[in-house]
């Protein structure tokens, strides 16, 4: 079911809530919406209850000039009151995977287990001159020229611009309020999460795409030695997109990772 729901701070999100389960939330990254999961959501609702949702600023929520990460993270816990959900497991993408780190940092009692993908805790400095780059290229030559400098590397080898795929990425980007993404990407160039890794109890899986030229599996390396119960697990052939990309082995890899926490065991992942 799709519906907006607007948080106690007066923000609005298009979210979509699907099966009966355990909580599981999935969070898209820079320029997209909750569409980005649809392989996740068809896969998962079997077993969980998946909520999807639109970032402030992003798809069909309200439009936003404030972006910064932990207010993120606060929607987040404003929409699981909401759905009266306690605790929920979180599934993040790259600009998700920082809201995702913020969240389970700040606010630990609601998330079961954290899976992040394609992600850092910040950036380094020629990924953040990058996001500033797309954020001015955003306000003067609009969405589409975003969509055309920015989709292409999202993919680990070269995807034109006819596949399925990318046409539906470079759609949500193209879709976007341009003032909003400009916020989005610059708050996202200043974020910072590190000092407050130390603070995340969940367990951790980290998958990476194998060729990720945004955030290589060295990223997650360095991510997971930061995170006190965390692996990482590689994922081969794919790129930043590894969802859309590799949505089998994904898919298989999460699922094994949140089987593990209902039974109690070790989940056995082998670091990559």
């Amino acid at each position: 079911m799709i519906r907006s729901i607007q948080l106690h701070s007066g923000v609005t999100l298009r979210a979509a809530v699907t099966g009966n389960g355990p909580a599981l939330v999935f969070i898209h990254g820079l320029g997209g919406n909750f569409s980005f999961w649809a392989n996740q959501a068809r896969h998962f609702s079997a077993s969980q209850r998946v909520v999807r949702y639109d970032l402030r600023g992003h798809g069909e929520s309200s439009p936003s000039l404030r972006q910064d990460t932990f207010d993120h993270a606060e929607d987040l816990v404003g929409l699981l009151d909401v759905l009266e959900i306690k605790r929920a497991s979180l599934v993040g993408l790259s600009m998700g995977g920082l809201i995702a780190q913020a969240a389970a940092a700040r606010f630990p009692d609601r998330i079961e287990r954290l899976v992040l993908t394609g992600t850092v805790p910040t950036f380094a400095p020629p990924g953040k001159l990058r996001l500033n780059q797309l954020a001015d290229l955003a306000e003067t030559g609009g969405m589409d020229g975003v969509a055309r400098a920015f989709v292409p590397g999202l993919f680990g080898s070269d995807v034109p611009e006819t596949d399925p795929r990318a046409i539906a990425i470079a759609d949500s980007f193209r879709r976007q309020d341009v003032g909003s993404f400009a916020a989005a990407a610059r708050a996202l160039a200043l974020a910072d999460v590190t000092p407050f890794l130390g603070s995340i109890t969940a367990p951790t899986l980290l998958c990476y795409g194998e060729n990720d030229r945004l955030t290589p599996p060295k990223s997650g390396a360095r991510l997971a030695a930061q995170i006190a119960d965390a692996r990482l697990e590689i994922i081969p052939d794919a790129g930043h997109v590894a969802p859309v990309e590799a949505p089998a082995a994904f898919d298989a890899a999460v699922e094994t990772f949140l089987e593990c926490g209902m039974r109690n065991i070790e989940c056995g992942i082998p670091e990559s």
